[in-house]
């Protein structure tokens, strides 16, 4: 599995770099209701663009997922109760 990850991550790092290198002309990014604008290299506005856009997707998953790990934790606590009680010393019996 890790002999994967890096023969992912390499071509994909290689590519990234081989796109900055390539793009260094600056691209003004303006928002509407701002009126200055700001210039920055067009390889920073797409890495920085696609490193947000991950971090979105990945807050959304995680808030999806707030349901189930909630359901995860209720289970977990019963089971750890039920293992107390199954594992107490019974009254009245010795």
């Amino acid at each position: 599995m890790r002999l994967i990850r890096w023969l992912i991550f390499f071509p994909v790092l290689l590519a990234a770099i081989l796109f900055a290198v390539s793009n260094r002309d600056l691209v003004s990014i303006a928002f509407w209701p701002f009126i200055n604008a700001l210039w920055v290299p067009l390889y920073l506005a797409v890495l920085i663009s696609l490193v947000a856009g991950f971090l979105l997707g990945g807050l959304v998953v995680w808030i999806g997922g707030a349901r189930v790990r909630r359901e995860h934790r209720h289970r977990g606590r019963r089971i750890n109760a039920l293992e107390r009680e199954r594992h107490a010393p019974t009254p009245g019996a010795g």
